[in-house]
């Protein structure tokens, strides 16, 4: 994935798949030594089924599991992740940005967007920059150079007030009009580099380099969609270097055409559309489920040759227990239901093992990667659990068919 927290939280689904399944081996074994062979009740013979072989059905509930797991997981994402991301956006959030305004051109971009009724962010200054040293201490080097010019380089603006998304955590703001070498930096943009108030930071742009003194620390509201900066200096400090401008705005659907005057008035403009950003996204996230989807279906016919081997391996047992109780007068369909009932009980705890490492990933996707308040989707269980009942209660019986279709009598002189 690129990305250690998004595999953590599928990995992290996928250990819990795993030791619930260990603590359910324990359970068939231990609770079902409590369950006798009774040819009176369907339940109690579907149970002692379970408890004989509890650590082959054990193994085969965690490989079911992990893949149905893995299958909603992909479900999840495909269809409900990016939907509850953008349910959780406030109203007129921003969906469009407008980069590269050229200074003459601010003025008009402000008019133009004010007489559409277009409602917007304020338009930002920014300069290219990059990061030098930090008190005094020119940054390490490392050897891959795109990593180095993606830590060093960022975007720079400033401001004469706090901007309305960002919130001061740390020290104080510099007064209107301040000629003081300040900066103000992101928490987490602080973090990475060490730094915090009263830290003399070197930066350069274009050949001129200059210093900066930190005098505060913000946390940003990244959801707000507005444009956002790392570092934020006074107006004066970064007056004598060119800036270009760039803002945000909401257009509903029926104002799409206002890009074409936009356009046509500022053709220097890049504007971004971000509801075409969001659709090339789902558009990479179904091609990429799609091609997972054919390996998690390869690793569920695997899974389906395990269970059908076990099966197999135990047909002789099964053969043997069901001749013996259709002997004593068990009915062919009693027999019958028990191994619904054991193979159904199976794909249950699958079921629900895999529904829930699907929604501790995906809870660790929302809440934890991606900031976002936790949005369960209740749709998952009924599929995971009947799903996967359906699945391994069809394969298991379709195995044991001759346990019920061979004449006791002939089983029973065989022994």
């Amino acid at each position: 994935s690129g990305d250690w927290k998004i595999t953590l939280a599928v990995l992290s689904g996928l250990a819990a798949t795993v030791l619930l399944g260990l603590g359910l081996a324990l359970t068939l074994l231990r609770g079902g030594r409590l369950v006798g062979m009774s040819a009176g009740s369907i339940w109690r013979l579907a149970l002692a089924g379970l408890q004989r072989r509890g650590t082959a059905n054990a193994l085969q509930v965690v490989i079911f599991a992990m893949a149905i797991m893995l299958l909603l997981v992909l479900l999840l994402v495909r269809t409900s992740l990016i939907d509850a991301w953008q349910t959780q956006l406030p109203e007129n959030t921003p969906n469009h940005f407008a980069l590269n305004i050229a200074p003459e051109d601010v003025q008009g971009v402000e008019q133009l967007l004010r007489s559409g009724d277009i409602p917007g962010a304020p338009l930002y200054p920014m300069i290219r920059g990059r990061i030098l040293s930090v008190n005094g201490v020119a940054l390490p080097q490392t050897d891959d150079p795109e990593e180095g010019r993606r830590q060093r380089e960022a975007n720079f603006t400033w401001a004469d007030t706090l901007p309305g998304d960002n919130r001061l955590l740390e020290g104080r703001w510099w007064a209107p009009r301040s000629d003081a070498a300040e900066v103000s930096l992101e928490v987490e943009f602080a973090e990475r580099f060490g730094v915090g108030l009263g830290d003399r930071i070197g930066f350069q742009v274009g050949s001129e380099p200059f210093e900066a003194t930190v005098t505060s620390i913000r946390e940003l509201d990244w959801q707000s969609f507005n444009p956002n900066f790392w570092l934020v200096f006074p107006p004066r400090l970064l007056a004598p270097y060119p800036a270009t401008f760039m803002t945000s705005f909401y257009l509903q659907p029926e104002q799409k055409p206002f890009l074409n005057g936009f356009i046509r008035q500022f053709p220097t403009v890049t504007v971004v559309e971000m509801d075409v950003v969001v659709a090339q996204v789902r558009g990479i996230v179904s091609q990429v489920s799609a091609a997972v989807e054919l390996v998690l279906a390869v690793i569920m016919a695997a899974g389906a040759l395990v269970l059908v081997a076990g099966v197999q391996a135990s047909v002789d047992a099964r053969m043997h227990e069901s001749s013996i109780l259709r002997a004593l007068g068990a009915r062919r369909r009693l027999v019958l239901g028990g191994l619904w009932i054991e193979f159904a009980a199976l794909g249950v705890f699958a079921g629900v093992l895999a529904t829930v490492g699907a929604e501790l990933s995906v809870y660790i996707l929302q809440a934890q990667v991606m900031g976002m308040d936790y949005a369960p989707s209740p749709w998952v269980w009924p599929v995971g659990i009947g799903g996967g009942a359906l699945l391994i209660a069809g394969l298991g019986v379709f195995s044991c068919r001759k346990v019920v279709s061979s004449p006791p009598l002939a089983v029973l002189r065989e022994l």
